[in-house]
């Protein structure tokens, strides 16, 4: 073999290789990708009844989702707005209302600047887990 056909050859092997690496590392054309689900598309999985249903699957979701123990109002009230969702009018009402059904509980080290920040209780995991869709 004359040395310009041994070089191709050695190009179109490397070329092969890159194209072959390529391929393992892309899924199929028409596989299935997996996303994340959005707040959206959780709420509606799990069909809250009420604001205060709503606010625990939220609570729920921001602990899961987005690997954050803690929620505050700020919190809940960017969540409705991501979620395109009717703010209610007194958001902290609502969610003294979930800590006294004990499905949330106020937590031990609120972030600083912030008076008061959340968790979700065992109940309320046990509790949003139990939701299902109509």
């Amino acid at each position: 073999m004359s040395q310009t056909v041994e070089d191709r050859l050695n190009h179109l092997e490397e070329r092969v290789q890159k194209l072959e690496a390529m391929l393992q590392q892309k899924p199929p054309v028409g596989a299935a990708v997996e996303r994340k689900l959005s707040l959206t598309e959780f709420l509606r999985s799990k069909n809250p009844k009420n604001h205060v249903e709503t606010i625990v699957c939220m609570s729920y979701y921001l602990e899961k989702f987005r690997n954050k123990a803690a929620f505050t109002r700020k919190d809940i009230d960017a969540c409705y707005s991501e979620a395109r969702q009717t703010k209610p009018k007194n958001i902290s009402d609502l969610i003294g209302k979930a800590a006294q059904r004990g499905l949330v509980m106020m937590a031990d080290d609120a972030p600083s600047g912030v008076a008061k920040a959340w968790v979700l209780t065992t109940s309320g995991l046990d509790f949003v887990e139990g939701l299902k869709a109509t």
